[in-house]
Formats: C-alpha cells, structure tokens, sequence
C-alpha cells in the first residue's frame, strides 16, 4: 500500500516539477510589471525622506518615537512599507534575472520561503525593553491594518505567485519541451516519490517488526 501511494505521489511532484519552469517565467513576468508600476513610487519617496534630511532608519524610529496613536501611525509607516517591499521584490528580481535558467525555480522556492511579508524592522536603541516591546506591537497591529486596506502599494513574492497560480492551470499550464523542463519534470517525481516512500516506510516499520516475532 505505501508503494502504491508513493508512486501515486510521485505523480504529484511529476505534476509540479513539470511546471516549474513555466510557472517561474511567468512569474518572473509579473514581478517585472509590478516593478515597473512601484518604480516611480519608490524614488519619490526616496526624494522626499532626502529633502527633509530622513534616511528609512530615521523614518521608521520617528514614526514610532512621535506617533503614540495606531491610526496616526499607519500612514506614517505607509512609505517605510512600501519601499521596503519594493526593495524586496527588486531583490528577488534581480536574482532570478541573473540565475541560469536552471536555478531559477529553485531561487522563486527560496523567495517564497524566505521573503515574506515582513514588518519592517524599526531600530528603537534608546527605548527600554517595555518601550520597545510596546514599540513592536503597535508597529505590527499598523502594518496589520495596511495589508487588509490593500493601502501600503506594494505586495508581496507570496501575493504575486498566488496571483499567477489563480489563472495558471486552466490557462497557462505547459508540457515541457526543453531539456532542463524534462530534468525537472523527472525530478519532481523522483524527490516526491523518494521522500513518500522513505516515510511510509519508516511508519510501517513497527508493525513490520511486531509481525517478525
């Protein structure tokens, strides 16, 4: 029985590997647009925090030094959340565009895992640790309520791969032709197959061993 389901898993990850090029480049795609959309964005924010003599450490620490109230809070936070995720996503891009083919789907796996939607990280060193831990939790409950107004712009790695998952199967989904789509078509099922089969294996090992005697 668990080699039936191992196989059947490693249908699974056939499934997936054989995608993982396709859906990389697309991704990749709408990254770029996003990009482009924030570019504009992100500079005059940058020019606004150097005419008022501001870098984003500064920024951040005003914010929560100066602004005691949550709602007053939240637009002061909006650009430092936004030019933090832009820098982010451009980050990202710029790895997948200097990846060898590849590497690629591997690098958009690290992003997904690694690249969340964090809160922005605000340098309170003067503040004792009761200040500060206020400090953080009024921080996260702002960035809480840009992301549910959709308010702060920029989204992230997780949101634009979701959003290309949403019309990908019916419309986008691909039979891979080149070399290195086959190798992560075979690979897909081999890691899934091999991993399935290594754990019901491991399951089934005690009643195996009870059954010996």
């Amino acid at each position: 029985m668990g080699k039936l389901l191992a196989f059947l898993l490693g249908l699974i990850g056939l499934a997936i590997g054989s995608q993982a090029m396709n859906f990389t480049t697309l991704f990749s795609e709408r990254l770029d647009e996003r990009l482009v959309e924030l570019e504009g964005l992100a500079l005059d924010i940058e020019q606004s925090w150097e005419a008022n003599n501001l870098s984003r450490d500064t920024v951040g620490e005003n914010c929560v030094r100066y602004t005691a109230d949550v709602s007053t809070l939240v637009p002061c936070l909006r650009d430092l959340l936004i030019y933090s995720r832009y820098e982010m996503l451009a980050s990202v891009d710029e790895r997948l565009n200097g990846a060898a083919p590849w590497e690629r789907p591997i690098l958009l796996g690290q992003a997904l895992v690694t690249q969340s939607c964090q809160t922005p990280v605000v340098d309170t060193p003067n503040l004792s640790p009761a200040e500060a831990e206020d400090v953080t939790a009024r921080v996260e409950e702002a960035v809480t309520r840009l992301r549910d107004s959709r308010s702060a712009g920029p989204i992230c790695v997780g949101d634009i791969a979701r959003r290309v998952a949403d019309d990908y199967v019916m419309t986008k989904a691909a039979v891979p032709t080149s070399a290195v789509g086959i190798i992560y078509t075979a690979g897909g099922f081999v890691l899934f197959w091999v991993v399935f089969r290594l754990i019901f294996a491991i399951i089934g090992l005690p009643f195996r061993q009870r059954y010996a005697y």
